[in-house]
């Protein structure tokens, strides 16, 4: 049996007495807890282990979420953010801060404004979808055509929701640039059409 499989099917039993201690009062009383109880007290009712893709989620309240994902190596943070990029999400896609709604995510259009990058595919405009945050190592979308080359600085393309790659400077780094950073390449690819490269990401 996977070991997911064993994790969710030990969370579930009510059999299954965790070891850590839960807070039930501002008096410092605590007490032990099935796992049925803790993947509610973590989980608010969503399920304590998920899935999106082909990464596993350990995910809080169904907002937010530590994920790893064993074919495409992507690991890190996620959260959820309001789909607002146009049409179905597309994986890999540089988003920005909505300016006309709360919670919302467009596609990055400015190159200095990116946020986050799409990790679900497939979610319909104005849904809910997972969304990598910095400190996250995941799969970009580069611009069409262009080549990827690890370790050079990730930065956001004039193509929206793209990104690209420049060589790490020597010497202080053009301003401009420096604004577009999105992290640091982690693989090298070659050019093509959709091409997703891993890439440990942060923001400017």
């Amino acid at each position: 049996m996977p070991v997911g499989s064993k994790i969710s099917e030990l969370a579930a039993s009510s059999a299954f007495v965790a070891t850590m201690q839960i807070p039930v009062n501002n008096a410092g009383t605590t007490e032990r807890v099935t796992g049925t109880q803790l993947a509610t007290y973590l989980g608010g009712g969503a399920a304590l282990l998920a899935a999106s893709g082909t990464a596993a989620l350990l995910q809080l309240a169904g907002k937010v979420a530590l994920a790893a994902d064993s074919t495409t190596l992507e690991r890190g943070m996620v959260v959820r953010m309001i789909n607002r990029t146009g049409g179905v999400s597309i994986k890999g896609t540089l988003v920005a801060a909505s300016t006309a709604t709360d919670r919302e995510v467009i596609k990055q259009a400015t190159e200095f404004d990116t946020i986050g990058v799409v990790q679900e595919a497939g979610v319909a405009e104005g849904s809910e979808m997972w969304v990598w945050m910095p400190g996250s190592v995941c799969q970009v979308l580069f611009k069409d055509t262009v080549a990827a080359t690890r370790g050079n600085v990730l930065i956001a393309a004039d193509t929206d929701g793209r990104a690209i790659d420049v060589a790490v400077p020597s010497a202080n780094p053009v301003v401009a640039e420096h604004f577009k950073e999105c992290g640091h390449v982690m693989e090298s690819k070659g050019a093509g059409v959709g091409v997703l490269v891993l890439a440990a990401i942060h923001f400017n």
